[in-house]
């Protein structure tokens, strides 16, 4: 199996666009600085893929596949790695041949060094949550001898301090992650912006208004695989933003605070069930 050097790689990525290539296999609309089309992983009806030729990067909503331009023709070619390249190489006006290192003494770049110092960075932030009670007490959940007298909460409730300091861990990452796999699409990263300064009322209207009952969805919706599963910070190993336990937090003070009000009806309109079907009054 051919090995390629890094440098020619990175000259393949340098001429090819990823929506140059996707394109070939799939019908891309342009949106913004995206493209958008129906995923060649799954069968769809509404556009669930994205190409983003500036992050040089290809992602399906609906399958989770995620990569550049070698890891979609392998994906959805079946090519091996080799054979990506190889093809990637025509195309670009490249000889594959010149990119094979045939040099036995060849040595690419060492970033062992680097990973080290990354590694122990993340030991130590780990080490310093593990040693902080305060920080455990996010979302401490009730003993278990408190819990089999009752049907309440299993997690205890959050203080307003906690919550922003929950909430502004959010890196506010330009791909929300968290937003993208919450099935009613909420303002996840806005409202805990919101949450972070304070303005909690905000924080609730804005949590609402894409979403009829945040009240069950902070208690039992699958936060763990769903937004907080996929949260950034979860992803690069420092721990998610509990997303769920904030956002319980802010219904709760909504009716704490009776923020909440009944639905007024603007204009009723009466109905009288007939055999031939529904009949408006006329008043």
């Amino acid at each position: 199996m051919p090995r390629y050097s890094k440098e020619f790689i990175g000259e393949i990525k340098t001429r090819l666009r990823v929506s140059d290539v996707v394109g070939k296999f799939v019908k891309l609309t342009q949106r913004g600085n995206e493209f958008v089309g129906l995923s060649p992983f799954k069968n769809e009806k509404t556009p669930s893929f994205t190409v983003n030729d500036e992050k040089e990067f290809f992602h399906c909503f609906s399958s989770a596949e995620h990569g550049d331009i070698f890891s979609f023709l392998m994906k959805h070619k079946n090519m091996s790695y080799p054979e990506s390249i190889e093809y990637l190489a025509n195309l670009a006006g490249l000889n594959p041949e010149t990119g094979i290192i045939r040099d036995p003494n060849y040595v690419e770049k060492d970033f062992s060094s680097l990973k080290k110092i990354i590694n122990e960075a993340n030991n130590y932030f780990k080490d310093q949550l593990k040693a902080s009670s305060e920080a455990q007490k996010y979302i401490d959940k009730r003993s278990i001898d408190e819990r089999n007298k009752d049907f309440n909460e299993i997690y205890k409730e959050f203080i307003e301090d906690k919550a922003k300091v929950q909430s502004s861990r959010c890196s506010q990452c330009g791909v929300p992650f968290c937003q993208i796999h919450c099935p009613l699409s909420n303002n996840i990263p806005d409202w805990l912006k919101l949450t972070a300064e304070g303005r909690l009322e905000e924080a609730y209207r804005l949590s609402q208004s894409t979403n009829n009952m945040p009240e069950v969805c902070g208690r039992i919706c699958p936060q763990d695989r769903l937004c907080e599963g996929n949260c950034v910070i979860e992803q690069s190993g420092h721990g998610t933003v509990t997303i769920g336990s904030i956002e319980k937090f802010l219904t709760e003070t909504a009716w704490e605070k009776n923020w909440i009000k009944p639905i007024k009806v603007k204009n009723e309109i009466e109905f009288l069930k007939l055999a031939d079907g529904p009949k408006k009054i006329q008043k």
